[in-house]
Order: C-alpha cells, then sequence, then structure tokens
C-alpha cells in the first residue's frame, strides 16, 4: 500500500512540474513580446512604423534584401534599398534612431508618391550621415501637410531602430461638453443611451451607433477608448465606424473593439478583436485590457487601411472588393461619418480625445 501511494505521490508531482513547465513557457512567451511603445508615448498619440521584430506594415523595393537583427532594420549588400511604408502620411513628427559606417550616406524620404509609370517623387528629403565608432544618432523629422509614404533610402549596413510618428494636424471632433456635432442613432433593439461623463463620450445599453454630422474621406483619426465592464470575463462589444453612410445604422467600415483571445494567447483575436478590419482582416495582435484606457489610431487612405491600438499596429489592409457598401462586403473610398457603437444590453463604452486630421486630394496628372 505504501508503495502504490508513493508512486501516486511522484506522478502527482510529475503532473504539477509538467504544467509549471507549460506555465513558464507560456509566461516567457507573453514576457518576450513587448510593445515598441511606452504607455506614455501611446497616450501621447505616437505610433511605431516598425516593431523591433518584423518588417509588418514595409515594403521593400531594390536589389538590397532589409533584415531584422537586435530589434533594427538592417540594409544588406546591393546597389538599392529602398524600404517604404505600405500607409500614407500628411503631416507628422517622425523620430528615428540610425547608424551607418564613417561617412557613409542614406536618406529618409516622406510624401512620396508614384506618379503614373514614373519614379516615386518625393515632398522631402533628409540626408543622414555615418560617424566614425559606429555611433546611433537620432534624427526627428516633420512633414508638413504633403500626403504620402515615409521611404528609407537605405546603403549597405544602414540600421534603423525606434521608428516612430506622431500625426500632425490632428483636431478635435468631441469637445467633452456635449453630444453638439453628433447624431444618434438608436436600434430597434436594446436602444443605446448617449451622454457625455466626465468629460468622456459614455454608450451605454445598445443597440445604437452615433455618427459625425462632418464627413471624411481619408484621413488619419485618434481616439482613447475604454471597456467599462463589470465582468471582465467577458469582454464588451463594440467598434468605431467610418466611411459610413449617414443615417444607416452600423455601416461603413469597422475598426473592431473587443478585447478577447483565446487559450490565454493575445496573437488569437476572438472575433477579429480590438483593431480588426471587422470581417476583413483580424487583430495582429489583442493588445488593451478590460476597464483601462487605450489609444486607437485609424488611417484610411483610398482603398488601404491601418490600425494601431496603443502605437502597434494590428493592421494592415488593402481593399482589393469591387465598388460599393462596406457593410456588404465591398470598396468605398467616398467620404463618410465616424460613428460609434453601442452593441448588445452589456454595452457601457467610455470614448475621450477623439480627432481627426484630413488628408488632401492626390493632385492628378
Amino acid at each position: 500500500m505504501g508503495r502504490i501511494r508513493t508512486r501516486h505521490f511522484i506522478l502527482w508531482i510529475s503532473v504539477i512540474v509538467g504544467l509549471m513547465m507549460l506555465a513558464s513557457v507560456a509566461m516567457s512567451a507573453e514576457d518576450a513580446w513587448k510593445n515598441p511603445i511606452s504607455p506614455q508615448l501611446a497616450a501621447e498619440g505616437w505610433i511605431a512604423l516598425f516593431d523591433g521584430k518584423t518588417t509588418y506594415g514595409l515594403q521593400a523595393r531594390g536589389d538590397c534584401k532589409w533584415t531584422v537583427a537586435d530589434g533594427a532594420l538592417v540594409c544588406g549588400e546591393g546597389t538599392r534599398g529602398r524600404l517604404r511604408t505600405t500607409t500614407e502620411f500628411s503631416g507628422f513628427v517622425l523620430r528615428l534612431q540610425y547608424r551607418l559606417p564613417a561617412d557613409a550616406k542614406a536618406a529618409i524620404l516622406h510624401g512620396v508618391q508614384r506618379r503614373g509609370s514614373g519614379r516615386p517623387v518625393s515632398a522631402g528629403s533628409t540626408e543622414i550621415v555615418g560617424k566614425e565608432g559606429g555611433q546611433w544618432q537620432d534624427v526627428e523629422i516633420k512633414g508638413e501637410g504633403a500626403r504620402g509614404f515615409i521611404t528609407i533610402q537605405g546603403t549597405p549596413k544602414l540600421e534603423i531602430r525606434n521608428v516612430l510618428l506622431k500625426p500632425a494636424n490632428i483636431k478635435s471632433i468631441f469637445n467633452g461638453k456635449d453630444l453638439r456635432g453628433w447624431k444618434p442613432l438608436v436600434g430597434p433593439n436594446w436602444p443605446s443611451k448617449f451622454s457625455v461623463v466626465d468629460g468622456c463620450l459614455n454608450i451605454v445599453n445598445g443597440g445604437g451607433d452615433i455618427q459625425t454630422e462632418e464627413q471624411w474621406k481619408d484621413f488619419c483619426c485618434q481616439l482613447d477608448i475604454k471597456s467599462n465592464n463589470e465582468n471582465p470575463k467577458k469582454p464588451l462589444n463594440s467598434g468605431v465606424f467610418f466611411r459610413a453612410e449617414p443615417g444607416k445604422f452600423w455601416w461603413g467600415y469597422e475598426a473592431q473593439i473587443r478585447n478577447e483571445f483565446s487559450d490565454g494567447d493575445r496573437t488569437k483575436p476572438v472575433d477579429f478583436g480590438t483593431g480588426a478590419i471587422y470581417s476583413r482582416q483580424p487583430a495582429r495582435r489583442v493588445v488593451p485590457s478590460e476597464n483601462e484606457w487605450y489609444t486607437m489610431t485609424i488611417v484610411a487612405a483610398g482603398n488601404h487601411i491601418s490600425t494601431w491600438v496603443n502605437g502597434y499596429q494590428a493592421t494592415d489592409y488593402t481593399d482589393t472588393n469591387p465598388p460599393g457598401a462596406p457593410r456588404e462586403g465591398k470598396c468605398k473610398i467616398e467620404a463618410g461619418a465616424i460613428s460609434l457603437q453601442g452593441h448588445d444590453p452589456t454595452t457601457n463604452m467610455l470614448f475621450k480625445n477623439i480627432k481627426v486630421a484630413t488628408y488632401p486630394e492626390l493632385k492628378q496628372e
């Protein structure tokens, strides 16, 4: 009997040790992920154009191969090494660090657009030069309203890291006092209630929709969001709609709000996850949690849409569908309203610091 108990005891110890090892692996995987933006910078509206590990949101041109090593983008051997964002920006502050061999030169271009079948044309260019000793150097660039991609004109052994951008010329569309400039739409079931609470736009009950009276075509929108949830084990559901049809309920593209994920893994979003383009592209990672404030950034330019959550790029989506209503799976590049969703009876959402920067129209040639 004693031997049997001993065997059972050893078996249980083995099971417990195995579970602890699995938990340790899961914790290590979670701890290994680090947001490239600090909470303070994210709250100030900064976003990362490079996540420190992949080239997500970036597109290479030329014959130089770009790799990621020790948290930096590295330009390999070749004659041309362009690396550009897949997202257009218009008006911004760009900060990054670079390292080059002594006297080697490279450039950072902004407002880059391709004119017809010709070479890309840029609105501005900043030369960067290497120093003796392989020192990392800081550079800050201000883009003044010109619309286009940001491009690194690389040279072999160029290293780039900590690439951060803050949208400029961004204006508030919610005054924090009342619902002036917004139009509530009440759904047929569980009608939402809209109010201003402590400077925040509060939506409770659901379903419903509150739309801006103004419309935007190509733009950058930033807003702070909080799922005010009494039952954090069941994350709330909401969304930010854009290019929406005025007066139509839950219309337009939707940047999803749902801080839920499977198997304890934030790279497995439930119902597309916060920051997703709902029904189109899931979020790469569910960054925020219930009952905490976070910042969402949405950039829509032509048929391309990108989102960031607390500065981390969640989606990079190009809509190749035929023209029509986004809610019906079609592509819409025309202007529309921005709206905030009340989803169901559990809805209790808070929104503040809602801002939009309007992109200029592209010149036709």
